[in-house]
């Protein structure tokens, strides 16, 4: 395993001792929840960065045991997320009977408090990451960085394009949520490597933190129209409020789709060998996105 692979393996070994820690003091409050569900989607990310270079029976266990220590932590996240959300578009509402029915809605809404710790199986969750603390600290890859680096971001960016363009084809919220996924993938994997990497490549990883960033106020707004659609207030109400969700929705997936114009301009192979490059020898390569697209 070679230096890059060796710094990979180190952080996610603080990412998953930092969450076994947070779980052995069941520590759930909100902001150790929200640090616990991103360290376990960092995790997620390095094991698919890994995958094409190492057995995919570890790598896809890995993503089940991750994920579904996730949902053990979702309704608290959830929410606190979408009294949040509610909380925004109530300050952007100027009209009184749109406020009404969002402070309605936001009433029956409940504390995220009420659903942390007693309904996270708190041994349960130390034990995933044990187990995965375990897995890294096994860890075996015999291929250079820059293979191994190459073949895992061609599938990461060439999964989020293509997930990309079913979104916009379909304009459904399960097709823009898988495509938040692979971007948030992509976007932890550079994260990763950050210290390796050239200035546009920093740059790039900025774009599409604001398109992740986007995405996720995207599936949050859907989320909470679901919530409002299935609450007991009045038809009216409801309706009230999935509207106003609707055009907040509609604003922000056009901003989805304006980005990803920047974020996707490379061919997969194009982007994945000048981050393996930058990543092998920095000072060798002096180039900027659209040059790359252009190659």
């Amino acid at each position: 395993m070679g230096d890059v692979l060796e710094e990979l393996s180190f952080r996610a070994l603080n990412l998953a001792t930092a969450s076994h820690d947070r779980a052995e003091r069941g520590d759930f409050g909100a902001r150790s929840v929200h640090a616990t569900r991103a360290g376990a989607k960092r995790l997620r990310a390095l094991w698919q960065l890994l995958r094409p270079a190492i057995d995919a029976g570890v790598a896809d266990d890995a993503n089940v045991r991750l994920r579904d220590s996730n949902r053990l932590l979702a309704p608290a996240r959830d929410a606190h997320v979408a009294r949040k959300t509610t909380s925004k578009l109530l300050a952007k509402c100027a009209r009184g009977k749109d406020r009404k029915a969002l402070r309605a809605f936001r009433d029956t809404l409940p504390a995220a408090s009420k659903h942390t710790p007693a309904v996270v199986n708190v041994l349960g969750l130390a034990a995933v990451y044990r187990e995965e603390l375990a897995a890294w600290r096994s860890l075996a890859i015999d291929a250079s960085d820059q293979a191994v680096i190459y073949s895992g971001m061609r599938r990461a960016y060439g999964k989020g394009q293509r997930l990309a363009r079913k979104a916009i084809a379909s304009g459904g919220p399960s097709s823009y949520h898988r495509w938040r996924k692979w971007v948030k993938y992509l976007l932890y994997q550079l994260e990763a490597l950050d210290p390796r990497l050239l200035g546009w490549q920093r740059d790039y990883a900025l774009l599409l933190d604001r398109l992740g960033d986007a995405l996720g106020k995207y599936n949050d707004l859907q989320n909470l129209r679901e919530q409002a659609l299935s609450s007991d207030l009045s038809r009216p109400t409801r309706r009230r409020v999935s509207a106003l969700v609707d055009e907040r929705a509609r604003r922000i997936r056009r901003r989805c789709q304006k980005l990803h114009v920047d974020v996707y301009r490379a061919r997969p192979e194009i982007f994945a060998a000048s981050i393996a490059r930058a990543v092998a020898a920095p000072e060798r390569i002096a180039v900027s996105l659209v040059n790359i697209a252009g190659e």
